[in-house]
């Protein structure tokens, strides 16, 4: 929960000094999605394994908050879709009665807000920080081995976590190592709309 905590106040601090530009839909999808995973993995007996995913939870909806001020501010369609879709998932998942398929659901969700995310630091790695995710994957190493129980339901949302984290990270750093000399400058909205056409 302390590594959590850490990343989010980091990661907030960038924003507020507008070095970095969190998406919107990305943190509110992570935000609801992570609190009903926490839920879930509660139920499911995960013990103090849950708790981070709590303290993250809390900490989405912060930065989700921070960034309509100081968030990013060119919108797809395509990021339109995925919230939409990630809202219908959690309608699904508001429906079923069982704590695995709703704990797949919210996971789904939660990998499906990645997109936004995925999609700025394509065009703009500058504009997205890393350290947080290194901090976030440590914390759900250390929530699984808290877990009192292992069992798929308490398991699949932080390891899926970790993947999408890790592939995040590794896409950034190339993206930076590619643009190299241009290290800082943005794309501009006009560009971005132009890549998102092609």
């Amino acid at each position: 929960m302390v590594l959590v905590v850490a990343s989010l106040l980091h990661y907030a601090w960038f924003t507020l000094r507008r070095q970095i530009k969190p998406h919107l839909f990305t943190w509110v999808i992570w935000g609801l999605a992570v609190g009903i995973a926490a839920a879930g993995r509660h139920v499911e007996h995960a013990g103090p394994g849950a708790w981070n995913m709590v303290a993250m939870c809390l900490g989405c909806l912060a930065i989700a908050a921070l960034s309509l001020r100081y968030g990013e501010r060119d919108i797809t369609r395509g990021d339109m879709v995925a919230l939409l879709a990630c809202f219908a998932a959690m309608a699904l998942w508001y429906v079923t009665d069982n704590a695995l398929v709703a704990i797949v659901l919210v996971t789904a969700v939660d990998l499906g807000g990645y997109y936004p995310t995925v999609r700025k630091s394509w065009l703009r790695p500058h504009e997205e920080a890393t350290y947080n995710f290194v901090l976030s994957n440590i914390s759900h190493v250390l929530s699984l081995a808290a877990n009192e129980v292992h069992t798929l339901a308490t398991m699949l949302t932080p390891l899926c976590i970790l993947v999408a984290n890790t592939a995040l990270i590794g896409m950034i750093w190339w993206r930076r190592a590619r643009l190299g000399a241009r290290a800082g400058a943005s794309i501009s909205p006009a560009a971005t709309r132009a890549a998102n056409k092609s």
